[in-house]
């Protein structure tokens, strides 16, 4: 199975469009950074900080993620020496754990003030939906949650059912405008 079997994004459009919004904010997460391609971007965009998250484990049973992580520390390894710099001037703060403690944590420490946070770790149904449910109590008001490879199956019907009113972003990005209430 091809890494993008569910839709293509050969160029990596949403890339540029995470970049240009990464240059627009000051309080960034991404849930799901394999080797820190898009970390990297965003890292080189923003003045402000990011935190990534993953625990570098890769998803049982998934058989893309499955030939990804056949050493599961090479990616982490490649993320840490790419993305050095910017860790080791506070502006990158790895969260070595998983989505949901990842948000927990999050939340104690930064509070819901993330202007931009980026959805890509696990794929299926069950695992997109608790991400958004978790993720999306930390984006401010205005801010944006947004999430990557909405031709997934199981991408889709989470969004579809935990982000009325998506939005397609370039390739094959999904995104929303979080408004709170009284605001």
């Amino acid at each position: 199975m091809e890494h993008h079997k569910y839709g293509s994004d050969p160029e990596g459009l949403y890339r540029d469009w995470l970049e240009e919004k990464a240059a627009q904010s000051s309080c960034i997460a991404e849930v799901g950074v394999l080797a820190g391609t898009t970390t990297l971007r965003m890292a080189k965009a923003t003045s402000g900080s990011i935190w990534a998250v993953d625990h570098w484990k890769g998803v049982p049973g998934d058989p893309v993620q499955s030939a990804i992580y056949k050493d599961p520390s090479a990616s982490e390894r490649l993320f840490r020496r790419r993305l050095k710099p910017w860790i080791d001037s506070g502006r990158v703060t790895v969260v070595k754990m998983g989505s949901a403690r990842a948000a927990a944590h999050l939340m104690e420490v930064v509070g819901p003030e993330f202007d931009l946070i980026f959805i890509d770790a696990d794929h299926s149904y069950k695992a997109v939906k608790r991400d958004v449910i978790h993720w999306r109590k930390l984006v401010k008001h205005g801010g944006i949650l947004c999430g990557h490879d909405i031709g997934w199956p199981g991408v889709r019907k989470a969004v579809d059912q935990e982000v009325p009113g998506w939005e397609a972003g370039p390739g094959t990005l999904w995104w929303t405008r979080i408004r709170r209430a009284g605001r």
